[in-house]
């Protein structure tokens, strides 16, 4: 009885250690850091609208998103999202847009759009990561 008790003992460990080493469990443990960032457009004009947006998707975790506006730098901690801003930006500022974030299952996606005299500004950047079922 001894002997079966102990080769019990042992088989069920190691059954478990299988059992865990083939989930996909062990991927969601490991979400990825996301620093995004597209930027550095210059306008020719005095004055700009510019459309900003930030998206998430998924299992994810936005710790910051920032842009420039017409005071400068601006930087929103912990955003909700979608979130969505139109600012006016003088000649003096560029079009700029960051996020950061952890993805575990989905994506983030940053975008900036204007337009002016006929001439389109747009930029993106996304982190993405998806799990297979």
């Amino acid at each position: 009885m001894s002997r079966i008790k102990n080769l019990f003992l042992f088989i069920i460990p190691i059954a478990m250690i299988i059992v865990h080493g083939c989930s996909k469990d062990g991927e969601k443990s490991v979400p990825i850091k996301c620093e995004l960032n597209t930027c550095c457009e210059e306008h020719v004009n005095s004055s700009i609208n510019v459309e900003y947006t930030l998206e998430g998707i998924g299992d994810i975790n936005l710790t910051e998103f920032y842009y420039v506006d017409a005071n400068g730098e601006q930087i929103v901690s912990n955003p909700e999202y979608p979130y969505t801003i139109i600012t006016t930006l003088s000649n003096a500022n560029d079009i700029k847009i960051m996020a950061k974030g952890i993805v575990r299952n989905g994506e983030i996606r940053i975008s900036y759009y204007a337009e002016d005299n006929g001439i389109k500004y747009e930029g993106t950047d996304f982190c993405a990561k998806y799990l297979e079922d």
